[in-house]
């Protein structure tokens, strides 16, 4: 093996470690790293001592678990700093939260995945366990399905076939006799989507597009709420609107001409 190749290799495996630590928590064994990628305990702890030696992870303890250090956080506010759509989403998520007095969540698109980028949340006792960074599948997620319906087709069409050739996809979506095409013409065509207890029993989530320019969208606004015995068409009758006025006023600071957000749903 070349020494190109093996340095491609192993900045390979360090990201796949911090990956894992974004993906099951922030603080993790050498052995459950391991575990996770299959990999070598000698392998996983040399790259793991080269990140702690970079600054991208930590281990308070010697021999305990590690977390991710500060060379990360500062990463991750740094591309957040970038996202113009989120600075000119918060304002508003704010306004939008005063108004409905519920969880307002702006995601993005990463892949086959989602990823809240800002949360303005309502302090209840029982509440879902997501913050910003936090990831969830593009397929079950009315976030994730906002974000693949506005896609260019070619774009939309290759993730929809990646998503069927993926088991644990096309395994969740035909258990609830989902057909990904036809809900994304749904999406477009009601500017909004809705997911009534299909990720979870008692959530009922509204998601609709923010767009730029160019009619794509930069991410979804969303509303998730713990149904507690609402009937989904109370919830939609009383969200639906301020949500998409919301969305379109974000979408007009983008450039784009959102009046077709705010027509009646059909």
């Amino acid at each position: 093996m070349s020494r190109d190749t093996q340095t491609v290799t192993a900045l390979t495996r360090g990201l796949s470690v911090l990956e894992t630590f974004a993906r099951l928590g922030h603080s993790l064994s050498l052995a459950q790293v391991a575990r996770e990628l299959g990999l070598p305990k000698s392998t996983i702890f040399r790259l793991m001592n080269s990140l702690v030696s970079l600054g991208y992870l930590e281990q308070p303890v010697k021999g305990g678990p590690y977390n991710l250090g500060p060379r990360v956080l500062g990463l991750g506010f740094a591309v957040l700093q970038g996202l113009d759509v989120r600075e000119a989403a918060l304002p508003h998520m704010e306004r939008l939260f005063a108004q409905v007095n519920e969880t307002v969540n702006l995601s993005i698109l990463d892949r086959r995945q989602i990823i809240y980028v800002a949360r303005v949340r309502k302090r209840e006792l029982l509440s879902l366990n997501l913050f910003v960074g936090s990831r969830l599948p593009v397929y079950s997620s009315s976030p994730g399905r906002v974000l693949m319906a506005y896609l260019p087709a070619a774009e939309r069409e290759k993730l929809i076939r990646g998503l069927e050739a993926d088991p644990d996809a096309a395994r969740w979506l035909a258990s609830r006799g989902v057909d990904l095409r036809l809900l994304c013409d749904q999406v477009r065509i009601q500017g909004l989507a809705v997911n009534d207890g299909e990720y979870l029993p008692e959530l009922f989530a509204l998601s609709a597009p923010v767009l730029d320019v160019s009619g794509r969208a930069r991410a979804a606004l969303s509303i998730p709420i713990l149904k507690r015995g609402q009937p989904a068409e109370v919830l939609c009758d009383r969200l639906a609107g301020p949500l998409k006025e919301c969305a379109a006023r974000i979408s007009a600071l983008l450039g784009h001409g959102a009046e077709h957000l705010l027509r009646p749903q059909t």
